[in-house]
């Protein structure tokens, strides 16, 4: 009698502090959902069944840390699911114990035949404290793993794209650099023949090379390469280093086109050394 007493107190203290836990309200259909929650989260279930007459259960509050409420009509899910408990009147009100998501599994570990002994569940949750506290710290220790796990999939994921693009940048310069005077001389001689300035595809660009100018027409289409080819020869045995547009962006990848890298109808390109 001093235990319950006891327990009476301890619930009344902690429901000084604490909200009600999750319910489920009039929402028989959703059972399995109660049940998973209650298994996922390491928590003891309240099942309350009513029938049209019987007025609900109107206080059952316990702290949410520790238990998930199901309020529901008899229905014939319901009914299926309190067989297996030989539950033999309604309303009735019991303390379950999810060991795994599936209904079949769940145990009945005490039984609440009036409202004002919600207290004794206290009881149970002491007897299955460490089995829920066990689980929530499994799952607890699950998620940190696997944001971990995700963090360092995206640090890695980040780094390898640096890494390639670092070596993308390299392999631009040692091509640039292995070309010898006659390479440059050659590529040089070998642009494509100048679009017309009535083709509709064809843009002028206006190449600011120390200070001298040099045009010279592209189809839209054609390669960033080719104004590297064009330009070069200028340069060498330096490397040109082109920037375009506004603000300026350096030329970096000559395997794109003119359209790719958004070259206007005619445009103004700066090449240093």
């Amino acid at each position: 009698m001093n235990t319950i007493k006891s327990l009476k107190f301890i619930v009344g203290k902690v429901l000084d502090v604490v909200f009600g836990p999750t319910v489920y309200e009039d929402e028989p259909n959703k059972l399995n959902d109660a049940i998973k929650q209650t298994y996922k989260q390491g928590k003891l279930l309240i099942l309350h069944v009513y029938d049209g007459d019987t007025p609900k259960f109107t206080s059952i509050e316990l702290p949410e840390s520790d238990f998930l409420i199901f309020n529901t009509k008899l229905t014939q899910s319901v009914f299926s699911f309190l067989l297996n408990y030989k539950v033999s009147s309604i309303p009735f009100c019991g303390c379950f114990y999810c060991p795994s998501d599936n209904p079949s599994d769940c145990k009945c570990i005490r039984q609440i035949p009036r409202e004002e002994e919600i207290a004794l569940v206290f009881q149970s949750f002491f007897a299955y404290k460490d089995f829920l506290l066990d689980r929530r710290y499994r799952e607890n220790n699950r998620e940190i793993i696997n944001e971990q796990d995700q963090q360092y999939q995206e640090e890695y994921q980040n780094q390898l794209d640096f890494e390639e693009e670092e070596y993308a940048e390299e392999e631009d310069i040692q091509y640039l650099d292995n070309f010898t005077k006659e390479e440059v001389e050659a590529r040089f001689s070998s642009l494509p023949e100048e679009p017309s300035e009535n083709d509709p595809d064809a843009i002028t660009v206006k190449c600011n090379i120390n200070g001298k100018a040099k045009v010279r027409r592209f189809l839209i289409t054609d390669s960033a390469a080719f104004l590297y080819d064009f330009v070069a020869i200028d340069t060498f045995p330096e490397i040109p280093l082109i920037r375009y547009g506004f603000p300026s962006i350096q030329l970096e990848d000559y395997d794109k086109t003119f359209a790719d890298l958004h070259f206007s109808k005619k445009e103004m390109v700066y090449v240093e050394i």
